[in-house]
C-alpha cells in the first residue's frame, strides 16, 4: 500500500465489500468508538462522536 493512503480511511470507504485491509497505524492514533445511543428524554444536541479509544492506552 503507498504511503499516501490513510489505511482506516480506505477500510471504511471498502466496509460493504467483500475485501480485507492490511495495513499499519501509528501506534499514537486516536481513534472513536461508535456514539453511544441516544437516551430518551434527554436534551441537548447529540454526541458526534463517542469515546476515545487510544492505542497508546491500553486500558482504552
Amino acid at each position: 500500500m503507498d504511503a499516501g493512503y490513510d489505511v482506516t480511511r480506505l477500510a471504511s470507504v471498502l466496509a460493504d465489500l467483500p475485501v480485507k485491509v492490511l495495513g499499519r497505524i501509528r501506534s499514537d492514533r486516536v481513534l472513536r468508538l461508535p456514539k453511544p445511543p441516544r437516551l430518551p428524554g434527554t436534551d441537548g444536541r447529540p454526541p458526534k462522536h463517542g469515546p476515545e479509544f487510544a492505542l497508546a492506552k491500553p486500558a482504552t
